[in-house]
This record gives structure tokens, sequence and C-alpha cells, in this order.
């Protein structure tokens, strides 16, 4: 397990990603490019680099899991009593996305995603209430790049409380399972994801979130 800050997550993970996509005697230049002032981010992502090359597997266990820890949940637990887990799909710096069963109607259970919030972030009730403030504006978004955010609760356990959220469950594979199967995409695919990324980002910004 390596030191990591995971404030600067979603930096390194693209900059692994650049880096990755050249010629090993063209990284360090790349970085360098990439996060001029930012030694530590750098080494970070030269630590990531090196495990990959170390291990071919690398990319089959998510990042994070190796410097956090595996997923907490695993399927068929239970969220707040409601929400039985059907799998992880995916792990992050903000904590862990599950696949799972709505039983509030147990003769029509409904798919949805439950995000654990990783309870190291911030302390419970700071977090909660600012989590609870961005979900209220959120709900204010219908946009089709937005994944719509429920409900935000806590599930109160003996091993520790836990926030989640209550999202849509979207049908589909991630960017990273494509990127894997396909390789780099091409100049339109890759302008056309980016633009529905700015959409959904923008009408975010609208509403104040």
């Amino acid at each position: 397990v390596m030191a990591f800050d995971l404030r600067h997550w979603d930096s390194a993970q693209q900059m692994f990603e650049g880096a990755l996509a050249r010629n090993p005697t063209e990284r360090t230049t790349f970085l360098e490019t990439a996060s001029p002032s930012d030694e530590d981010l750098r080494q970070d992502v030269l630590q990531m680099v090196a495990l990959h090359e170390q291990d071919a597997a690398f990319l089959e266990t998510p990042f994070l899991n190796r410097v956090l820890g595996a997923p907490r949940l695993e399927d068929g637990d239970f969220v707040d009593g409601r929400f039985r887990i059907v799998c992880c799909l995916g792990v992050g710096g903000m904590g862990e996305v599950y696949e799972a069963l709505d039983l509030q109607h147990p003769d029509h259970p409904e798919r949805v995603a439950v995000k654990i919030v990783r309870p190291g972030l911030a302390r419970l009730n700071d977090l909660s209430l600012l989590l609870r403030r961005d979900i209220q504006l959120a709900h204010r978004i219908t946009h089709a790049n937005v994944c719509k955010v429920h409900f935000l609760d806590v599930d109160t356990r003996p091993d520790g409380d836990l926030i989640f959220l209550v999202m849509d469950y979207l049908e589909g594979e991630t960017l990273q399972a494509r990127l894997k199967r396909d390789g780099p995409l091409d100049e339109r695919t890759a302008m056309s994801i980016g633009d529905q990324i700015a959409a959904g980002v923008d009408e975010g910004h609208r509403e104040g979130v």
C-alpha cells in the first residue's frame, strides 16, 4: 500500500492514463508539462505507473482499492434495511458505488445505485450537511447527462454509521471499460463524450451546484 493524497486523485488518474499512452522515455516530460508546479502529484503518478509495470493485473483492480482497502459491502448485504446490495460498480475517492435493489415495495423491487461515502473524508455531520445542500440543488436538474440523485441518509450500524446516497441506476459500461476493450478513442468519439460531459457540468453550474 502506497501513501497517496486523495485530494488530487482525479488529476492523478488522468495523468496516469496519459503517461501510459506515451513511451517510457516521454513520460517525465509529459508529467512536467501536465503539472509543472506540483512535484508531489508527479511523484504519485510515477508510483502508479511503476505499480502498473510491475503487476499485469494492476488495472483489473481499481487503484483506490489498493490504497484504501476493498469495498466495505458484499453482495447480499443490506443498507438501511431497505437496499440489498447486488454488486460493487466502482470505487472512487469519495467512496463506493453499488448496484442495489430497493425493496421498499417487495413485489416490485427497483434497481438503484447506492453510493457509500467514505467516512474518513470529513466529520460525519459536516459532510452530511454539505451533501444535503448539494442534493437539494441537484433535485432541480433534469438533464440527460446528469444522473438523478434521489436522497441522502445515514444508516446507523454497529460497525459505524454509513452516509449513503441513492441514485438512478444507469445501464451501460464505464469509459474505463470501453478504453480497455477498444483502446484510445477516435477524435470524433472523444469530442462527443467531452461535449456531453461539459453539457452536464454546465447544467449543474446553472443550478448552483
